[in-house]
């Protein structure tokens, strides 16, 4: 933030060139409506520029990051490179109409985010921001080696045995289901469990200004073991981006972080290296003496864009012809079973998998919330649906941070929520399930350390070194 505020003139200069400058570019070759498209353009310019010049949190930061990726600089890759959508779409046709129609509901899907956020940050702003870090529990000084050594054995005990039972896997049927609610907790604890654990200790431990190098070892181990067990790409990426953030930014010595903050990053690329390494070569390249090195990360650079949901549902909703209120309540309704398809892979993709595929893969397309309130054919319910997921998204992790006082934990959770929201649409009342058991484990962590907090850390952090 030091340097965006420094040079904010330049960024947002350098902002605005390259915008217009592709923007341009693509006015040439885009498919549909000229003016449809500069307005879609300068929506995302706005939301982009606000999100980094005018910050509310974590949440919206990364929702409008995603959302950008997955519309914005995902339609440009594609116009420029012309190469097939990663994802299905349907019955899409490509005409001039279509596209317009996808365009439409991603300006209004857009402008619903920003308006939301916009209201929002008025309101917050008459509140006061929640403190740094926690006070820990009386107990923890004195046991803190115990727990620390419990949270190491978690961290590496549990992956392992998910790796080799094989209980939730992205990509991959279960080769052990477990009887309801094991199979879901397993998921939990490799997406929100560990971490959050991780995170809640760690939070006590720069509250007592214990040696942050520790803490970095710990997230960084605790989010490759997560990512190569549960073989999701992405999960490194959420489980670390937040606390990598906040300690170059809050934590470190600001003597020290001229050389501190780009030795930290080289770190961490190297894990993600490593971890996409593992998870690419797991699902997708069978071991063999032939395999370079990195063979597994050709396709990276390309998935840094196409994976991100967005474009790809909506046009696949666009192109669907029996869209209505009924086919929304129908959606919502659906549940993910394994050996199934889900309603909107199977029913609005047009995706087709054998009886044999579906016993070895489980595999769903992901509409997204703007695909998802478009099931309606309703712009306007594309707006008040989407602006009601941003609302959720913006409040609960200023809920999560008035409760533990813990930037580290509150972070990670604006992270998942904004995943959340961008990836909306499949599975509805698993996801409530699942943010249940979350906000549970917040709970516990709020009355652990209201009722027991130590006296030896009253008073406001301080943030500086």
């Amino acid at each position: 933030m030091e340097i965006i505020n420094r040079y904010s003139k330049l960024i947002f200069l350098l902002a605005l060139f390259s915008w217009i400058t592709i923007t341009s570019l693509l006015l040439k070759i885009i498919d549909g409506s000229s003016e449809i498209y500069i307005l879609f353009s300068i929506i995302f310019f706005i939301i982009v520029v606000d999100c980094i010049f005018r910050p509310i949190g974590f949440s919206y930061f990364f929702l409008v990051s995603f959302l950008t990726l997955g519309f914005w600089a995902k339609l440009a890759l594609h116009e420029f490179f012309q190469y097939p959508y990663l994802e299905p779409t349907g019955l899409f046709d490509g005409s001039t109409s279509s596209w317009n129609e996808v365009l439409s509901v991603a300006i209004v899907g857009a402008l619903a985010v920003f308006t939301t956020k916009t209201a929002l940050a008025r309101h917050l702003s008459n509140s006061p921001p929640p403190i740094f870090l926690p006070n820990p529990p009386l107990w923890y000084p004195k046991l803190r080696i115990p727990v620390w050594t419990l949270m190491c054995i978690a961290i590496v005990a549990l992956p392992h045995l998910n790796s080799t039972l094989g209980i939730s896997q992205s990509g991959n049927a279960a080769r052990l289901v477990l009887p309801w609610p094991f199979s879901g907790l397993a998921a939990w604890v490799l997406g929100f469990g560990l971490i959050a654990f991780v995170l809640t200790i760690v939070g006590w431990d720069h509250r007592m200004r214990k040696n942050w190098l520790a803490g970095l070892f710990v997230v960084l181990l605790e989010g490759y073991s997560s990512a190569t067990s549960s073989l999701s790409r992405a999960s490194f990426i959420f489980h670390t981006v937040p606390y990598i953030w906040n300690l170059c930014t809050f934590r470190l010595p600001v003597r020290k972080r001229a050389y501190l903050v780009p030795l930290i990053c080289i770190a961490w690329v190297l894990v993600l290296m490593a971890s996409l390494r593992s998870v690419m070569e797991t699902r997708y390249y069978a071991p063999s003496d032939e395999t370079s090195l990195l063979t597994p990360l050709e396709r990276v650079p390309f998935l840094i864009v196409d994976r991100w949901v967005g474009l790809e549902g909506v046009m696949a909703v666009v192109g669907y012809p029996n869209k209505g209120y009924d086919l929304l309540a129908t959606a919502a309704a659906d549940r993910r079973e394994q050996g199934k398809l889900d309603f909107f892979t199977s029913e609005i993709t047009k995706t087709k998998l054998s009886a044999t595929e579906l016993e070895h893969i489980q595999y769903a397309s992901i509409p997204g919330a703007f695909a998802f309130f478009y099931y309606t054919g309703s712009l306007i319910c594309v707006f008040l649906g989407s602006s009601a997921l941003t609302f959720l998204a913006i409040k609960s992790e200023r809920i999560v941070a008035q409760l533990t006082e813990n930037r580290y934990l509150s972070s990670f959770w604006g992270m998942m929520a904004a995943q959340t929201v961008a990836s909306f649409g499949l599975g509805l009342t698993q996801t409530m399930m699942y943010y249940g058991v979350c906000f549970a484990f917040i709970i516990l962590v709020w009355l652990i350390q209201r009722s027991n907090s130590s006296a030896l850390y009253t008073g406001r952090y301080d943030e500086r070194p």
